[in-house]
């Protein structure tokens, strides 16, 4: 801030002179003070007469005396406002002694030279005497300014602000503000009091800024500021704060740096009311102001504890990184934040977010061994490594340093106690402090990482525990049912295919492949004679043939963990958009949306495979009937996309 600038510039200049003894400039001056007593003593026994020749010697002796002074003064570090008016006395009082050693005063002699000296000598008595007058009133003065000011905002502290506030009166209309920090905490404990105290400033210049003439402000407490508007109504105060708020730097993206509440102030004696009103006005602001961002939509950068909360909701590690890591970046104030695994000895970069395009590059060409740079030491020693000076370590890696990398954290992660990657987050522009606080919320999200890829593993094994024991299950319908080999696999694909495409999610596309390995698992209840007869069936005989999708559901059901989907797609495979199939009659949107896309990637596949009653159909052909089906047998949302998944 200007004002703290300004301050430490007058305390700069009006130091003390700190006098630093030396041995050369003493010996000097010592054995010249002896040469001028000589000078004066030989002048007064010999007393020679005013001549030019005498007169010259003076003036020369006059010039190297003034120099002699001059840099005697200069070697004793003497104040810049000082060094002259000294000059000017010394001079006069050497000089003054040396002219009446050679020129002593008589009746009829009285040389211009001793007048001259007389008026050198009371001009810098005067001067210096001058000049003491002013230090000392400038030092009263400045003494009792920082009586009454704060050294860190350079704003009215609060004795400054009671002793103004003496001078209401109940003539005299004015308001009062109450201001606090909003998360002023959060700043001191993620990023440094360094920070906080930046913070501080920048909120008191904005308030410095938008102050009337004739108003004060004040640092009232740690966090807290305290306005006085003079001929204002609390209107104009809000409008005064609004201002304020508006040029501060904000602790979040859309959270205001301060709450603010105004009160009418009539006298000192009404001080401590008008504080009171003040005070609640505020505080019911700061939770008004809290409430309405933490519902907004727009990115938010929440608080230590809400970030707490919201990794705890993150499922997925893409997720967790975008979100999580993202916002803890935004947070401690750092410029990029990344995720590195480990594949074999080296690491591979992951996710990779910084604010500037440039500082990226590095980040994704880092290729080294797992024991080399300070990421590798982290994962080595399986412990969190930061650093508020990235340049000076003996592991930083000269790429990086080129970049202009200042301050790194960076933590491994761990997958069911093996380190399988690290989180790092780096500053650029600015030297970071590695606090406690940082640390734990960056281990936090490493914590809950590694509990996400576990349960991903895990799962994954599972899902392939079950797919296999599904596909060897429909391997074996195949071999009963007269199917051509591979029907299971390639239709399974095709409804995998097709559910990503209208965007389904993970655990919905399980559930799809599950049901659609099982889809015929109620023929294992028709007789081999009904499934291995060559042409058509009978009506009774396709009743019996109809019968096998409730008995297929019926057998399912007992399958533990089988998901609901899985059961649709059994049961209702073979509805039809228009009610016209079995065996319920559902239609349109009454069949499950499962059930509506397996059955056309069913469809197309006994299309254009050879059955023991119908060779195939060209695939142009299975196409062109599957479109025309739309809105009869298919849901035509479905038809819409099968067709552009397959002609694409």
């Amino acid at each position: 801030m200007s004002v703290i600038r300004e301050e430490r510039a007058t305390n700069q200049l009006q130091s003390p002179a700190v006098f630093r003894f030396r041995w050369w400039p003493t010996i000097i001056f010592w054995v010249s003070m002896h040469l001028l007593l000589g000078f004066w003593l030989f002048g007064r026994s010999e007393k020679p007469v005013w001549s030019p020749v005498s007169s010259t010697l003076f003036l020369l002796l006059a010039a190297v005396l003034i120099f002699f002074i001059s840099w005697m003064l200069g070697a004793f570090r003497l104040p810049r406002q000082i060094v002259l008016p000294t000059i000017v006395l010394t001079s006069g009082i050497v000089l003054t002694s040396i002219q009446e050693g050679f020129f002593p005063q008589t009746a009829t002699s009285n040389p211009v030279w001793r007048t001259a000296l007389q008026l050198l000598l009371v001009a810098g008595f005067v001067w210096i005497m001058v000049f003491n007058v002013q230090t000392m009133l400038h030092r009263f003065k400045r003494q009792h300014r920082l009586a009454n000011q704060d050294n860190l905002t350079g704003l009215l502290n609060r004795t400054g602000m009671q002793r103004a506030l003496h001078h209401l009166t109940p003539q005299r209309k004015a308001v009062l503000i109450m201001m606090d920090l909003n998360d002023l905490k959060s700043i001191n404990d993620l990023r440094g009091h360094d920070a906080g105290d930046q913070h501080i400033q920048a909120v008191a210049q904005a308030i410095t800024e938008a102050l009337p003439k004739d108003a004060a402000a004040s640092r009232w407490g740690g966090d807290e500021f305290l306005v006085i508007l003079l001929h204002s109504s609390v209107a104009q105060a809000d409008h005064f704060a609004q201002t304020v708020i508006k040029h501060s730097p904000k602790v979040r993206l859309t959270l205001p740096a301060l709450a603010f509440g105004a009160a009418q102030v009539h006298s000192y004696e009404d001080l401590q009311r008008a504080i009171a009103v003040a005070d609640q006005r505020m505080y019911e602001h700061k939770e008004f102001t809290k409430s309405t961002h933490l519902d907004t939509t727009v990115q938010h950068v929440p608080s230590a504890e809400e970030f707490m909360r919201l990794i705890e909701g993150l499922t997925s590690a893409h997720e967790l990184l975008r979100r999580g890591l993202e916002n803890l970046r935004l947070i401690l104030g750092f410029d990029a934040s990344s995720y590195y695994e480990l594949l074999g000895t080296s690491l591979q970069s992951v996710y990779i977010s910084s604010t500037q395009e440039q500082q990226e590059a590095p980040l994704h060409s880092l290729k080294r061994d797992v024991s080399s740079g300070l990421l590798g030491q982290a994962m080595v020693t399986n412990s969190t490594i930061g650093t508020a000076d990235y340049p000076s370590e003996g592991r930083a890696m000269p790429e990086w340093v080129a970049t202009g990398l200042r301050s790194l954290l960076a933590t491994p992660v761990r997958d069911a106690g093996s380190v399988v990657g690290v989180l790092v987050l780096m500053s650029y522009h600015n030297w970071r402090p590695i606090t406690p606080h940082a640390r734990r919320l960056l281990e936090a999200v490493a914590l809950r990482l590694g509990y996400i890829l576990e349960h991903e593993r895990v799962l994954k094994q599972v899902e392939l525990t079950v797919e296999g024991g599904l596909m060897a299950l429909g391997a074996a319908l195949e071999a009963r049912d007269v199917e051509s080999f591979g029907h299971t696999q390639r239709v399974v694909a095709y409804a995998e295919k097709l559910g990503a495409a209208l965007g389904l999610p993970r655990a919905a596309l399980i559930e799809l492949k599950q049901g659609a390995y099982l889809h015929d698992i109620g023929k294992l209840m028709v007789p081999d004679a009904l499934l291995r007869k060559p042409g058509r069936l009978t009506p009774e005989e396709f009743k019996t043939m109809q019968q096998h999708a409730q008995q297929g559901f019926a057998l399912a059901s007992r399958i533990p963990s089988l998901s609901q989907g899985a059961l649709d797609i059994i049961l209702y495979h073979h509805e039809n958009w228009d009610g016209g199939g079995y065996p319920s009659g559902r239609s349109a949107l009454q069949i499950p949306l499962l059930a509506r896309i397996f059955t056309v990637c069913d469809v197309y596949e006994a299309l254009i495979s050879v059955r023991p009653y119908k060779p195939a159909w060209p695939v142009d052909v299975a196409l062109s009937e599957i479109g025309a089906q739309a809105g009869k047998k298919f849901d035509p949302q479905v038809v819409a996309a099968f067709l552009k998944l397959m002609r694409s």
